[in-house]
């Protein structure tokens, strides 16, 4: 069992059952915050106000089945780039037990989300794809290389 921000999410490893309250927090936002996502960052993402996201989080209202795959989608890549991270010595903030606890999280998340409906988990897996395309795109247009072939091609310096 673990208690996170006054709440309690519990999962038995052995048979993979879950316990988990009518006003508990979900485990991805547990697992996020480990990572180092924000209620901020979750809005921006989304395109949503903080407010919306903090109202999830605190269990005032309820969390789109979409949004949840979304979240869940998004907290399975943070841990897989901080892994990555830490494989190559490049992340030393990100200890092995914060990884672990993530990962827990994100465990108990995938088999609270399997009773989803499918065109929830399809349109949460779509907003996903469309956002993360985004962001690596970003990503890539913020380099120097792309900026000095801007820069030469326009004359600007």
């Amino acid at each position: 069992m673990s208690t996170f921000e006054g709440q309690t999410w519990a999962m038995n490893k052995n048979d993979d059952e879950n316990v988990v309250g009518k006003t508990e927090l979900a485990p991805v936002f547990h697992g996020l915050g480990v990572v180092g996502v924000s209620g901020k960052d979750i809005a921006s993402a989304l395109r949503i106000s903080t407010a919306s996201v903090s109202k999830w989080r605190n269990g005032h209202t309820s969390i789109p089945d979409d949004i949840m795959v979304f979240l869940t989608l998004m907290l399975g890549d943070q841990i897989g780039q901080a892994e990555a991270a830490e494989a190559i010595g490049a992340c030393e903030n990100k200890p092995d037990v914060m990884l672990e606890d993530a990962l827990d999280a994100l465990h108990c998340q995938e088999k609270l989300n399997g009773g989803l409906p499918a065109a929830a988990v399809r349109e949460g897996a779509r907003r996903y794809r469309l956002w993360w395309n985004a962001m690596r795109n970003a990503a890539f247009l913020n380099t120097d290389d792309f900026g000095m072939l801007r820069s030469a091609s326009t004359g600007l310096a």
